[in-house]
């Protein structure tokens, strides 16, 4: 990778389209944080617009997981 690269900054719409390929499987906040590489506050934020519109959903058994719907996958 060179340098330009590596300091390209990520739209919202690519981070929410990444955020949306890792939940098509259960997928707990944490390892959304990790594997898409945004702090707490961008993962909050993105997550919070997704399940508003209907693109994730959130499921509460046994633990809290995130699971894109058939309209996030769209």
């Amino acid at each position: 990778m060179t340098q330009n690269e590596k300091s390209v900054k990520r739209d919202k719409f690519a981070i929410m389209l990444n955020i949306l390929n890792l939940a098509r499987t259960p997928i707990k906040r944490t390892q959304i944080l990790y594997r898409a590489n945004i702090n707490f506050y961008q993962l909050t934020r993105y997550l919070d617009l997704l399940i508003k519109v209907g693109m994730i959903e959130e499921k509460d058994s046994p633990t809290r997981n995130y699971r894109t719907t058939e309209k996030g996958l769209e």
